[in-house]
């Protein structure tokens, strides 16, 4: 078999090879050793049954399950993982939640490839703390089912930032307290609750959600609904290709102003961009 057509990104530390096999039968069976991590076991659970298709059970370490966890506090990068196939199961080991689930996908790529593994040793860890994808849904609207799909293949993949492109001159995709005429159903946007279930969706992905929203240009959504924050008062037609827009906001009015910080106030409230301060 050869994992190198079906693993990506490849390991940092490449593949060690086996002798044997490890067959996988119709029902998955995962084990924590000494119940390590148990905030995530329900999760991850459900995560490999709904991404594998197949009916995933938790069982003791004992049970020679198909996938036995284990904490390696000794790994030092927290994303770092190892991963062997053995004939009696595979065992992942890391340090932290982020490195077994980043582990997790490979043994996932692994799974889908082939229900019979060629025994082996996997040592991994990412070249980059950042790893991201841009999404522009200001210009393209995403639908929501649509965002959450892109989220699971960045996860399955190891990307961990999603760089939010929220808003620019043709479209204003979130709501801002006092300020109602931003967003429109016939435009599409998303509403508060939305953010919030797409932050928490990504986080339990091991993925940080950062929003760009540009100011004093870029504003030609916004000052379609509320000309008197720009220069000239309007009126303004939302574009709708691309382009160089010489509008902007007028930063010479106070109103303006508190414009401006009730935009960045609500990005600080949706958007807790501090989940990972070690990333800085």
């Amino acid at each position: 078999m050869n994992y190198q057509k079906f693993l990506l990104p490849y390991p940092s530390d490449g593949i060690m090879l086996l002798k044997g096999t490890f067959v996988f039968s119709e029902l998955l069976t995962i084990a924590f050793q000494d119940s390590c991590f148990p905030e995530r076991a329900q999760f991850l659970r459900e995560y490999l049954g709904k991404v594998l298709g197949m009916e995933v059970i938790l069982a003791g370490e004992m049970d020679n399950p198909d996938l036995l966890i284990i904490e390696r506090k000794d790994l030092l990068d927290e994303e770092g993982y190892l991963l062997e196939v053995r004939e009696t199961g595979c065992i992942l080991a890391s340090s932290s939640q982020r490195g077994i689930f980043t582990g997790l996908q490979t043994f996932i790529q692994l799974k889908k490839s082939n229900n019979t593994l060629r025994c082996c040793k996997i040592s991994d860890f990412p070249a980059l703390s950042w790893r991201g994808l841009m999404l522009d849904v200001a210009r393209s609207f995403c639908p929501l089912e649509e965002l959450l799909t892109i989220i699971d293949t960045m996860a399955l993949y190891k990307l961990n930032v999603l760089h939010w492109h929220i808003s620019d001159d043709q479209g204003w995709r979130f709501p801002v307290d006092g300020y109602p005429a931003l967003v429109s159903e016939k435009r599409g946007y998303y509403s508060r609750e939305e953010i919030n279930y797409v932050v928490a969706y990504a986080e339990e992905r091991n993925i940080m959600v950062v929003p760009e929203v540009d100011m004093p240009g870029h504003m030609i959504a916004a000052l379609s609904a509320y000309p008197h924050l720009s220069c000239t008062g309007g009126p303004f037609t939302i574009p709708i290709g691309e382009g160089i827009f010489q509008d902007i906001l007028c930063v010479g009015k106070a109103e303006t102003i508190t414009f401006a910080k009730e935009v960045v106030d609500t990005l600080c409230t949706l958007f807790p961009v501090t989940l990972y301060p070690s990333w800085g």
